[in-house]
């Protein structure tokens, strides 16, 4: 697929909270349907691959992702050929390369990760919408929600200082899910490792990003983390 790369964010109708942070770093954007992502800094070429391999986080607010609640969602899912997790608190990936995030027993939360634009996405709201009468919502979480990814082999330090939960990769599995407090923040964590590289996606109230994100850079400071673009996140998968 070739890249949609905007001279603004202000480009496109959707743009993250912190779309000015990223343009005074002299960010380069690129398009992801009615929204936008960071594609990379300038100096992200000079950190290199080996930076998130560390510690770096990437603002993937612009990636799209969806939310189905009611007690035919998952009975509906099966229908529309998605894999789904067993049980609560747990995230698989679909055939299409879709995350599929189970928040509990009848609330899913579906990211296409990295922003990559998967028409299954789509195809699920064109879907949803003619099946009138099933007890199962949308939930249109690009609305409700910013996604932070957190990578490298110092993530999970970063995380022991502004959470709870032990998310060490010895006591928390790849696809485990936490839905706790982060920074002070009621969100989402999702390991979803790229690649050989330790990840998690955070997922927390749109209305908090910019707390959330300085919360994390600040934490990241004492491992030398940096903001990075997704053409490096997509290189570590």
């Amino acid at each position: 697929m070739s890249e949609n790369l905007l001279n603004s964010p202000t480009d496109v109708a959707r743009r993250s909270p912190l779309y000015r942070y990223h343009e005074s770093r002299k960010a380069q954007f690129v398009g992801r349907s009615d929204s936008m992502v960071v594609n990379s800094y300038p100096e992200d070429e000079e950190l290199g691959i080996e930076q998130a391999q560390s510690l770096a986080m990437f603002d993937l607010t612009g990636v799209a992702r969806l939310g189905f609640k009611g007690v035919d969602t998952s009975n509906w899912l099966s229908n529309q050929d998605i894999s789904l997790p067993e049980r609560p608190n747990k995230a698989c990936i679909s055939r299409e390369g879709l995350t599929v995030a189970r928040l509990s027993d009848h609330e899913f939360l579906m990211l296409d990760p990295i922003g990559r634009e998967n028409p299954k996405l789509q195809k699920l709201r064109n879907n949803w919408s003619i099946n009138i009468g099933i007890r199962s919502y949308l939930l249109e979480r690009a609305d409700s929600h910013g996604c932070f990814a957190l990578t490298g082999s110092h993530a999970a330090q970063v995380l022991s200082k502004v959470c709870a939960v032990d998310m060490r990769p010895h006591k928390f599995d790849q696809f485990n899910i936490a839905q706790t407090s982060v920074a002070r923040v009621n969100a989402i964590v999702i390991r979803l490792d790229q690649g050989e590289t330790l990840c998690y996606f955070i997922l927390a109230d749109l209305s908090m990003n910019e707390f959330l994100w300085d919360g994390l850079l600040d934490a990241m400071q004492e491992f030398d983390g940096k903001p990075m673009g997704v053409s490096t996140l997509s290189s570590l998968s």
